[in-house]
Order: structure tokens, then sequence, then C-alpha cells
């Protein structure tokens, strides 16, 4: 927490017009050297485009595995953002579970589900690892699909019906394996339409991630800006190793 802590303070301090909300969980799985894994989402608003922020919470299941409700808290952050105009965003930050954790998967899937439904109208705007892919969207893997990863994309495609989400399917990966390519990395609306979204590469000074960054670009009409807060050039997100943010 002390970490987490200093992190927060240097990047509030490297970017003092945003908004900067990190929520993390350590899981009961362990890495190859026998450490937890740890997850984490971090959320950056510009106070010039969103003065007023909050977080929210999101509630689960109590019938939830606790552990598994301990890190969804870290792999899930909700915030609601108000343009200077009064027009409010909730933002939704995911990284969804692997397909080797399905029973995990599906968790996420309710948590998200339940609360996306209770939100009548509001404008939701969702992006991050969702470890699964639309159809068409997977390349140089073996067929049939393993049975876990195809039951992955089958819980998404169910996810968009339950929810009535607008999704652009990724016409480039996100992702790359020894072997094979997937789009795994989405952004999802509610009541609100984006463009496409497109993939770009890891700078190389990150070529030791497996992951591309996700861009989409905002309406500028939807978004005015504040005079008195803006910065005057936009900070360099390339050197960040978060895979999908807004420009």
């Amino acid at each position: 927490m002390e970490e987490l802590t200093s992190l927060l303070s240097e990047l509030l301090r490297v970017f003092p017009h945003y908004w900067v909300y990190i929520t993390t969980a350590q899981s009961t799985r362990k890495d190859c050297r026998d450490r937890p894994n740890v997850y984490s989402v971090l959320t950056a608003l510009h106070s010039a485009f969103f003065p007023k922020v909050t977080q929210m919470h999101c509630h689960h299941s109590r019938q939830m595995d606790p552990d598994t409700r301990r890190e969804i808290d870290g792999r899930l952050s909700i915030t609601q953002a108000q343009t200077p105009t009064g027009t409010t965003f909730q933002v939704i930050n995911i990284y969804q579970f692997t397909a080797a954790n399905p029973a995990g998967q599906t968790d996420m899937w309710a948590t998200t589900e339940n609360w996306i439904n209770k939100q009548k109208d509001n404008r939701i705007i969702m992006q991050g690892g969702l470890n699964c892919a639309h159809p068409g969207c997977r390349w140089e893997y073996a067929q049939p699909l393993n049975k876990d990863i195809g039951t992955a994309d089958n819980k998404l495609e169910h996810f968009l019906k339950n929810t009535s989400g607008c999704f652009h399917a990724q016409q480039e990966h996100t992702w790359k394996g020894k072997q094979c390519r997937a789009a795994l990395d989405h952004v999802i609306t509610w009541n609100y339409h984006l463009p496409p979204q497109a993939a770009r590469p890891i700078p190389k000074s990150h070529k030791k991630f497996d992951q591309c960054q996700v861009w989409t670009q905002l309406p500028h009409l939807d978004f005015p800006k504040q005079t008195n807060t803006a910065r005057t050039t936009q900070p360099d997100f390339s050197q960040r190793i978060d895979t999908v943010f807004f420009k």
C-alpha cells in the first residue's frame, strides 16, 4: 500500500491537472516464482474536460467467493465524471480474468452486467483488457479453439446481448503470443456512440509487454474544455504501459 501511495503521489505531481484513480488487488494465484499475482487498473481523467469526478463502488453478489470479490475490486474501476456543461459519463476501466479462469470471468461479467443494467439512460464508456475476442478476431489459432478460449469469447457475446452494448469489432490484434494474435482489448459504450478504436504498437522501450495500446477519439463537441485548468501541451502517453487510454 505504501508503494501504491507513493506511485499515486508521483503521478499527481507529474500530471497535476489529472484526476488519477488506481485500484489494485493481490490474487491467491501465484506466478512461476511462487509470488502472488497483483492486478491493478489506473484511470486518469483531465480536469479541464471533467472538473467533477467521483469514484463509484460496485456491489457484488453475497454468494460470490470472497477471494474473487477482492480481486474484482482490484480489476474493476468505475468513475463518474461530469463535463463543464453538466453532462455526466461513467467510465469503466476493466481488466478481465483470463480464459484459464472461467469462474472468475463469469463473476466479473455478472458484476459488470448488473451495474450497467441499473444505470438506465446513463452514458457509459467501458474500456480495458477483456481477455476475449469477437468472432473472427483471433489469428493463427489452432482450430477448433481451446474450450476455455471459445467459452470466454461466447461470454463476451452474451454480455453485449444482455446489456445492449455498442461494440466495434477490433480489426487489428492488440495481443500477440509466440504463434498467435488476438484482439483482446476493447471499447464498449452504452447510450453513447464512439468511432471504431485503433490499435497502436507499444513503443520499443516497452517491447517486453505483449499488449498494444488502444485509442479512441472522443467527439470534441461533447467534451468542452475549461480554459482555466487545461494544460498547454498534451502529456506524452507513449511511455506509459497502460494498454487502453483516451486521447
